[in-house]
């Protein structure tokens, strides 16, 4: 996500927009957003980029991984899913 305003996209950085957006990942650029960014007319200042997240999805949470797989008693998880579920 690219947000042109510093003030913004610094208040933006301290929100965990991987569970608020249910994504695998997401980064803040603070910037113009490349030309063609998604956006929408009335949010002025706004651009995302999509791309297909790297690792494996997790069956518990549909989220992308790296660390898919990596707990042994749960192979079809994430880390963190593994976890909660003990």
């Amino acid at each position: 996500v690219y947000v042109a305003d510093d003030k913004l996209a610094k208040t933006l950085a301290n929100v965990n927009f991987t569970d608020v957006c249910i994504t695998s990942a997401l980064t803040i650029k603070t910037g113009a957003a490349p030309a063609d960014a998604f956006a929408l007319a009335d949010v002025g200042g706004v651009g995302v980029v999509f791309a297909k997240a790297d690792g494996a999805k997790c069956t518990r949470c549909w989220k992308y991984t790296t660390d898919h797989g990596s707990v042994a008693a749960h192979p079809d998880l994430c880390a963190r899913c593994a976890g909660v579920v003990g």
